[in-house]
Order: structure tokens, then sequence, then C-alpha cells
């Protein structure tokens, strides 16, 4: 009997312990570092929702969700074949990304350092810091190389230009 009685009180204080924890939910603070896009959320369990440091509304950030995470554009290809179009992550070269939608464009050295992938930007931005063969003049003009070309806003290119140089 000596071991049943402290038993059943540590038994009863856990009880009143973990029923006390579910009726109560605290909130943590949301500062300005800590706001991302949360909406309708509701409390996770219990009647009473205790706020740490007072309730704040749910703020939709401009930032991204996760910083690092590759933006997407759309890129407009004007092929012989008509224009196609599909959508390129900023950190993925445009040629690798139309092959990877099935859409077949020239190419030779995949380094930038030929014109068999020759484009000209019609409309939008472009990084192609990576290509070592078009001159100033070439650039200046629209002229990209898409094997090292990455999008940065929705673009639009008209494809086999290498004969335009």
């Amino acid at each position: 009997m000596a071991k049943i009685v402290p038993t059943i009180i540590a038994a009863a204080l856990c009880a009143l312990v973990l029923r006390s924890a579910v009726n109560t939910t605290f909130v943590a603070p949301q500062l300005p570092v800590a706001q991302t896009v949360h909406q309708a959320c509701r409390p996770v369990g219990g009647s009473a929702v205790a706020p740490a440091f007072g309730a704040a509304p749910a703020i939709i950030s401009a930032k991204p969700a996760r910083p690092g995470v590759a933006a997407h554009f759309t890129v407009k290809l004007q092929t012989p074949d008509g224009e196609q179009s599909f959508e390129c992550p900023d950190d993925v070269y445009i040629l690798d990304q139309a092959e990877e939608e099935g859409i077949e464009l020239p190419y030779s050295c995949r380094a930038g350092s030929c014109s068999s992938c020759a484009g000209k930007v019609i409309d939008g931005s472009i990084d192609q810091s990576d290509q070592a063969f078009l001159d100033e003049d070439q650039t200046g003009s629209g002229f990209c190389l898409t094997c090292v070309t990455y999008a940065t806003s929705d673009v639009t290119i008209k494809t086999h230009c290498e004969d335009d140089l």
C-alpha cells in the first residue's frame, strides 16, 4: 500500500499538468523578422488562447518564403516552327530548360564559346555573363547564346540567329 499511494498521487499530478497544457495555447510574437504568409491560421487546441506579446494579424510578405529558391520566368522562343513558351527557373540556362520541355534548339559547345545557339532578345532581360564569344556590339544589339543565358524576367527570344551575327 505504501508504494501504491505515491504512484497514484504522481499520476494525478501528471494528469493535472497535461490537462492545463492542453487548455492553454501560447502564441509567439510576430516580429517583422518572423512574419510570413499564414492566412486562416487557427489555434492549435484548447479554448483559451494566451498571446505572449499581443496578437498580431497575419502579414503577407513580398519577400520569398524561402530565400535561395529560384524564381521562375516565362520564356517565349520564336523558332522557325512557331512560338513556344515554358517556365524557366532563374538558375537554369534557357537551352537546358528548353530541352527539358522537349524543344529542339541548335547548339554545339554548350559553353558560350561558339555561336551555334545564338538568339536575339526581343523583349525582357537576361544574364549571359558566362558567355565568351559575343562582342559588346552584338550583346548591345540583343544577341545572346542560349546555352549560357539565364532569364532575369519574362523574356521573348528569337532563336536560330547564328547567320544574323
